[in-house]
């Protein structure tokens, strides 16, 4: 799960599963809305292999990163077309050798009402250099990448205030901003991160909070939503033999599963989506 950048519009594996979940759970969702005045509309999820968590960086699947892009709000997105496009960030400014990016960050707020600062976005990434394994990779052209994977500081990083995010490369690259549109890449509060990495809190930044999450088979995951148009999201797991069984369309909205089976309702086919 790697970045393959291929143009301006173009970035990686799960680049469809996110421009879904900017459909689904941020823009253009007046269907769903509708429908969520009768009755919350459900995602049902067939994983592949990884149960799902909380944490951003045990995402592997296009399914993980779908739910995880409900509950983390990256500094960058993708629209539908593949297009980059500003999320917790407000505007930025490329240097003109290519080597420093300067973030400024919008107004916006964790699932506890704290303001999201340039700390939170620092910690973020550290974090990823820390414990990302194989994401790590998304940010190794960062000045002092290295020491912040032994658990120096992330000294490449800087927050000269609240709302402004330095961040110095090694080497330009056009592409750098797409690596932070990776769902792995939603911000957390530097407060839920522990000394070795490891998430302390169900404190979030998207648009939507699960409470208690269920990786058993016909169990239920909750999304409520932190923005009050939006619908709740009902995610249910269901078997792959019962994803191909058809379910009616009154019970299910989308479906993100391994099938080539169509039916009347919206059929996504996340591993084919998802190739880039």
């Amino acid at each position: 799960m790697t970045i393959r950048p291929r143009n301006s519009a173009g970035w990686l594996i799960s680049s469809t599963a996110l421009a879904l979940v900017c459909l689904l759970a941020l823009s253009g969702c007046s269907q769903l809305k509708q429908e969520s005045k009768e009755k919350p509309p459900e995602i049902i999820v067939v994983w592949s292999a990884i149960d799902y968590s909380h944490d951003p960086l045990n995402a592997k699947e296009s399914e993980q990163f779908f739910l995880t892009s409900l509950e983390n709000r990256t500094l960058f997105k993708l629209n539908k077309d593949g297009e980059i496009q500003n999320d917790l960030v407000k505007s930025y400014v490329i240097s003109q050798d290519g080597k420093k990016i300067t973030l400024t960050l919008d107004d916006a707020t964790f699932s506890d009402d704290v303001k999201i600062s340039a700390v939170d976005v620092k910690a973020t990434l550290s974090r990823i250099m820390l414990v990302g394994g194989e994401y790590a990779k998304l940010l190794s052209n960062i000045k002092g990448s290295s020491e912040a994977k032994s658990g120096s500081d992330f000294f490449g990083i800087s927050a000269p205030s609240n709302k402004k995010v330095v961040i110095e490369l090694v080497e330009p690259d056009p592409f750098f901003i797409y690596h932070l549109a990776h769902p792995v890449a939603g911000i957390l509060p530097a407060s839920s991160i522990g000394i070795k990495g490891e998430i302390t809190s169900n404190i979030h930044s998207g648009s939507y909070v699960a409470e208690v999450i269920s990786n058993e088979l016909n169990a239920t995951t909750v999304f409520k939503p932190r923005i009050k148009d939006l619908p709740i999201v009902n995610v249910v797991r269901k078997s792959l033999e019962e994803i191909s069984a058809r379910p009616k369309k009154a019970d299910v909205d989308v479906v993100l599963a391994e099938t080539e089976k169509s039916a009347s309702f919206t059929l996504v086919s996340v591993p084919q989506l998802a190739a880039a």
